[in-house]
Parts: C-alpha cells; sequence; structure tokens
C-alpha cells in the first residue's frame, strides 16, 4: 500500500484568513508530498497571509531574503526579516501567524514518532559498531550508543534485528 501523495498547487493567492482561529493543516501551495507521518514542500515566491497551528514538527528554510510581520505563539503581530539559508524550527501544535512577502522556501514536517524511529535507529546503528570491539561490555555498549541499559539495547536488538547484541557480536567478528 503506498502511503505517498503528491499534490502540485498554484492557487491564484496563498492566503489563510488571519481573521480565523489557526487551522489544523498546512497551505497546500506549491509541490508537496507527503505520508501520514512525513511531509515536504517547496513553496514558491510570493505574498502569503498565514495563520495556522502546525498538525507536525517543522524545519521551515528560505532561499532568499523574506520580509513580513509575523507572530509565533503570540497575538501580536511583530516585523521580521528572514535571511537565505537560516532555519525556522516550528514544534507540532505551535501556531503561526504572518503577512510576508516570502521567497521560495522548503517546509519539512515530521511527526513525533518518526523522529523517534530515526533517533532509536542511529542508537542502534551506533551500538552496531561500538560491538565490533570486544573489549567494550554489553554495559558499555547500551550506555555510549544511548540505551537506557544493556536490557533496553537487548529488547531493540530482538525488536529490529531479530537477535541479540551477544549474538550479533558473535556473528560479525
Amino acid at each position: 500500500m503506498n502511503l505517498l501523495k503528491e499534490f502540485l498547487f498554484n492557487p491564484p493567492e496563498c492566503k489563510i484568513p488571519l481573521d480565523q482561529p489557526p487551522l489544523e493543516a498546512l497551505p497546500q501551495w506549491g509541490h508537496w508530498l507527503e505520508t501520514p507521518e512525513l511531509m515536504v514542500a517547496i513553496i514558491p515566491p510570493g505574498h502569503l497571509e498565514v495563520n495556522i497551528r502546525s498538525p507536525l514538527n517543522l524545519v521551515v528554510t528560505s532561499f532568499g531574503e523574506t520580509r513580513g510581520i509575523a507572530a509565533f505563539n503570540a497575538d501580536r503581530l511583530q516585523p521580521y526579516q528572514a535571511l537565505p539559508g537560516g532555519f525556522d524550527i516550528v514544534p507540532q501544535g505551535s501556531t503561526y501567524t504572518s503577512v510576508e512577502d516570502a521567497a521560495c522556501f522548503v517546509v519539512f514536517g515530521y511527526s513525533q514518532s518518526f523522529l523517534e524511529r530515526i533517533v532509536l535507529r542511529c542508537r542502534l546503528e551506533l551500538a552496531q559498531k561500538l560491538l565490533q570491539n570486544q573489549k567494550r561490555s554489553l554495559v558499555q555498549v547500551a550506555v555510549e550508543a544511548g540505551f537506557a541499559d544493556q536490557s533496553h539495547m537487548t529488547s531493540v536488538f530482538q525488536r529490529m534485528l531479530h537477535t541479540t547484541p551477544k549474538r550479533y557480536r558473535q556473528e560479525n567478528q
């Protein structure tokens, strides 16, 4: 089952009314790819009026200068300027209201469960590398890889790799 959706939007106006409560969906302007846990959008330059409550954690970067007035989790709009290459990080559930003349920008959105799986995968990969050193105990590997303890590392190995750290070490010497 393919959960990836792709959209291409070119609306005549890029507006989400500022006189309404923040919407629970991101504006769908430009080229848009999404799954239930991940979203990437490329938004073309132009005049934007936005009033959203972010449904995902967002990382936003612009390819040019953006100027306008904006409020982040607040009622009062304040002037701001964003330079190319800078990043805005918007936690899930945050509100963002703005009137801006924006350059082309990219929005990357992700759910908390997606982030947790990525972090767990990184810990697992680090543990696999650390297990190649026979001098490290399993407890040391677990702590260095960021697991709560050896038992936690073992349960993650069993769930994700269908083996234990000890067997993994023996099989990958």
